[in-house]
């Protein structure tokens, strides 16, 4: 703005006032970050859930995890939806075959896999939603230094610090009280920018009543890590007459990774020469890595006898066996509900 001023003999003069800001160092992000860090890291960690929504591989993407890393997410990865439950340390995946092809497993297994609750490989999961946690989050930003490439940035119309510490890059408010508004990172090659939102009492509560339902349905998750031979086995049949056919099986299961019990499911094919499927049965039982378990199942009942009984000369039965592993019996089930009710009670 422009003062005048008059002067004698008439003569005005116009003074040009000019206002000149000088940052401080307190308004610096360069060395202000830590500062910054820290106390959105204590904040952060009073949260016992966070919601994160945003784009995970160029998709969108909903977690929801709590303080001790359970979570339940929807994402889209190599182009199958994929619903996900972390629970007791373990994830579970729901997806289609396209996923599970896409990360190396045979045709035999993702068909088993797909559409199916499945206990994930290690190398299906490239985000650890234990790293997402209120907790893991806020104990990542209490470690950090001020950040050389730390500057000023507005995430959703607020005024925030954006810095990388320990891999992550973080978006902290400027205001009072400091809290990260947005996370971004790369799990493997797939790049993800999450905003956090921390959950009310009331969202914890919803949350935790939708995952109860979802960990209802872990029970008999199909399990891939138990190696079989792909082209199924063929079983020793006996008893075969108009009433029924027995088949009997010996098989040695091999658990990748090492295995305590295994339930495995045998499901029976029984056919003519041409192929067709005639009727089917199933067995199962708890075996153990490397030691030979044995299965046997009888089918019957009308499909069986017409078929058996359409011959009027000699002909073949055949009978193919697939197996199938999985994880989570009714008890263990029911110790995970218990498990979500203990961490809602302490949140």
């Amino acid at each position: 703005m422009g003062l005048v001023l008059t002067l004698a003999g008439g003569l005005a003069a116009v003074i040009a006032a000019v206002t000149v800001v000088v940052a401080t160092a307190g308004d610096d992000p360069k060395k202000t970050s830590a500062k910054a860090a820290h106390e959105a890291g204590r904040n952060l960690r009073k949260n016992a859930a966070l919601s994160l929504k945003g784009t995970y591989a160029g998709s969108p993407a909903t977690f929801t995890v709590t303080r001790a890393g359970t979570a339940r997410s929807d994402y889209t990865l190599a182009g199958d939806h994929v619903s996900r439950v972390d629970v007791g340390g373990t994830t579970y995946l729901k997806t289609g075959s396209r996923f599970w092809k896409a990360h190396g497993e045979s045709p035999a297994k993702a068909g088993n896999a797909g559409g199916r609750w499945t206990k994930a490989p290690y190398n299906a999961v490239e985000l650890g939603t234990g790293n997402l946690s209120p907790d893991q989050l806020g104990q990542t930003l209490l470690g950090a230094e001020n950040e050389p490439l730390a500057k000023k940035t507005v995430v959703n119309g607020i005024k925030a610090i954006r810095m990388t510490t320990a891999g992550l890059t973080y978006s902290i408010s400027t205001g009072e009280p400091r809290r990260v508004l947005r996370v971004e990172g790369r799990a493997a090659n797939d790049a993800f920018s999450f905003d956090l939102t921390p959950l009310t009492a009331s969202g914890r509560a919803m949350f935790l009543t939708t995952l109860r339902t979802d960990v209802q349905a872990l029970k008999d998750a199909y399990n891939p890590n138990i190696i079989f031979d792909e082209t199924g086995e063929r079983p020793r049949l006996q008893e075969c007459d108009a009433s029924g056919c027995t088949a009997k099986v010996e098989l040695q299961p091999d658990a990748w990774g090492g295995s305590n019990a295994i339930h495995i499911v045998m499901v029976t094919t029984f056919m003519g020469d041409d192929g067709d499927p005639v009727s089917s049965c199933t067995d199962s039982t708890l075996a153990t890595s490397k030691i030979l378990a044995r299965f046997s199942c009888r089918t019957s009942g009308g499909a069986w006898t017409a078929w058996y009984r359409s011959h009027d000369r000699r002909f073949t039965v055949r009978a193919l066996a697939v197996f199938r592993a999985t994880v989570n019996s009714a008890q263990d089930v029911a110790a995970m509900l218990t498990a979500l009710t203990r961490e809602q009670q302490t949140a």
